[in-house]
């Protein structure tokens, strides 16, 4: 029924409980899973340092939320692609 399942994740506890219903969708249908997460940063920030050091923090953050998500699925032998994308807020 289903070929491609893509998820959005900002790390929260409710991402992470639709993350879990759709590695079990996605093992059931043999699907593909893609979990997007989306860093936003300043509109106007207040210098380059500022953007510099919310970049780090959300690379940071993100990045566990990645591999935890990562190992999530593979427990489940689902394999989930992950995609970043950067906006401004």
């Amino acid at each position: 029924m289903f070929r491609k399942i893509i998820i959005a994740s900002d790390g929260s506890e409710g991402a992470a409980r639709a993350l879990s219903a759709a590695i079990k969708l996605a093992k059931m249908h043999n699907a593909d899973l893609h979990m997007v997460s989306v860093e936003e940063l300043p509109q106007f920030p207040a210098s380059v340092s500022e953007v510099i050091e919310e970049k780090v923090a959300a690379n940071h953050f993100f990045e566990s939320v990645i591999t935890r998500a990562k190992a999530q699925a593979q427990a489940q032998d689902v394999k989930l692609t992950t995609h970043r994308s950067l906006v401004m807020r």
